[in-house]
């Protein structure tokens, strides 16, 4: 659900994959619910955190056989690497179809090679020298 109906600054995702998929048994699904916090009382209260954060996406799924969470903080370069040449990512967030991550490469792209990537070219129209 995005993030401005719930009243939230971030969208909770939902992603769902079913049996048809092999990745659950015949009838069942394997779901994602993610999402964004900033909350301060995660690691006093983790269960109840985590229950209060993705309930939205929750309430989609429904009946839920079995549930567990994890919390991983999203790190991100200290240096944009023109002096090392060392160009990092920032690591994976709550998107469920890596809009963020896409956006990331495009700027990894950019700070390695000095201009946007441009998309609309395709390798063989590429001329070595642009």
């Amino acid at each position: 659900p995005p993030q401005k109906q719930l009243g939230r600054r971030d969208a909770v995702g939902v992603f769902c994959a079913p049996g048809s998929h092999m990745v659950a048994a015949e009838g069942k699904y394997i779901a994602f619910v993610s999402t964004i916090t900033n909350r301060t009382d995660i690691e006093a209260n983790l269960s109840k955190v985590a229950s209060e954060e993705l309930k939205d996406g929750l309430k989609i799924l429904g009946k839920v056989d079995s549930f567990f969470f994890d919390v991983y903080d999203i790190k991100v370069p200290n240096k944009l690497g023109h002096e090392d040449k060392c160009y990092i990512s920032k690591s994976y967030d709550a998107s469920s179809h890596f809009e963020h991550t896409s956006d990331d490469v495009m700027d990894i792209y950019e700070r390695i090679y000095g201009k946007p990537l441009d998309l609309s070219k395709t390798m063989v129209n590429l001329n070595p020298d642009e």
